[in-house]
C-alpha cells in the first residue's frame, strides 16, 4: 500500500496501491503526475467504483497532492480542475492537502465539517454562498490567493488559527453558528466582515499577532 503518513493522524493509512517505482499512490505522489489518470482514479473514489479495499473513503483526501484545482461547479473534464458533487453528503477531509489551483466550493452544500488543516491551496479558497453543516477549519493552512466566504452559512465554528492568507479574506453577510478564530493568523491584504444578515450572534476572536 501507499506509504504516505500523516503528521496529524498517526493511524491514517491510504488504501490505494503505490505507483510503479514509487512508494506513494497517484494521490500522494508529490512529483509530476498524469493529470488525466489522476482524475480517473479520483472519480473512481468519489463515485465509489472498484474494490473497496483499494480505495479511500469517498471524501477523504487527506494529504493528496492535487495537480489542478478542485470545484463543485463546472465540467468534470475541464483541464484545470477536478469536480466534486455540489451536494456532498458528509464531511470533507482535506487536511495536509496541496492544491495547485483554486478550491472552489461556490454554492456547495456540505453535510458536515470541512477540514483543511495544514493544507496548501496555491490559488483561492472560494466558499461564497456555501452551506456547511459543521465547522470550517483552515488552521495552520496557507492560501495563496484570497479566502472568500461571503454569504456562506456555516453551522459550526470557523478556525483560521495560525493560517496564512496571502490575499483578502471576506466574510461579508456570512452566518456563523459558533465562533470565528483567527489567533496568530496572517492576512496579506484586507479582512472584510459584516453581521448585517447574520441569523445568530457570533464573535471574532483575535490576538495581537493578527497580521
Amino acid at each position: 500500500m501507499c506509504e504516505w503518513r500523516s503528521k496529524l493522524d498517526p493511524d491514517y493509512r491510504c488504501k490505494v496501491p503505490p505507483e510503479p517505482r514509487s512508494k506513494y499512490c497517484i494521490f500522494h505522489e508529490p512529483g509530476k503526475k498524469d493529470i488525466e489518470r489522476f482524475k480517473r482514479k479520483f472519480y473512481e473514489q468519489i463515485d465509489e467504483e472498484g474494490p473497496k479495499e483499494q480505495r479511500n473513503p469517498r471524501y477523504d483526501f487527506m494529504g493528496y497532492v492535487f495537480p489542478v484545482g478542485i470545484a463543485t461547479l463546472g465540467d468534470r473534464w475541464e483541464k484545470d480542475k477536478v469536480l466534486l458533487p455540489q451536494l456532498i453528503e458528509g464531511p470533507i477531509r482535506c487536511s495536509e492537502v496541496t492544491i495547485k489551483g483554486h478550491a472552489e466550493f461556490f454554492k456547495a452544500i456540505v453535510r458536515g465539517h470541512v477540514s483543511f488543516e495544514h493544507a496548501v491551496v496555491e490559488g483561492k479558497a472560494i466558499f461564497q454562498d456555501a452551506t456547511i453543516g459543521g465547522g470550517v477549519d483552515f488552521s495552520r493552512g496557507t492560501i495563496g490567493g484570497g479566502a472568500f466566504f461571503g454569504g456562506a452559512r456555516i453551522k459550526g465554528a470557523v478556525n483560521f488559527q495560525r493560517a496564512t492568507i496571502k490575499g483578502d479574506i471576506v466574510f461579508e453577510h456570512a452566518t456563523i453558528g459558533e465562533h470565528a478564530y483567527f489567533l496568530k493568523a496572517r492576512i496579506g491584504r484586507h479582512a472584510f466582515f459584516s453581521r448585517r444578515y447574520d441569523q445568530r450572534r457570533w464573535q471574532l476572536l483575535f490576538c495581537q499577532d493578527w497580521g
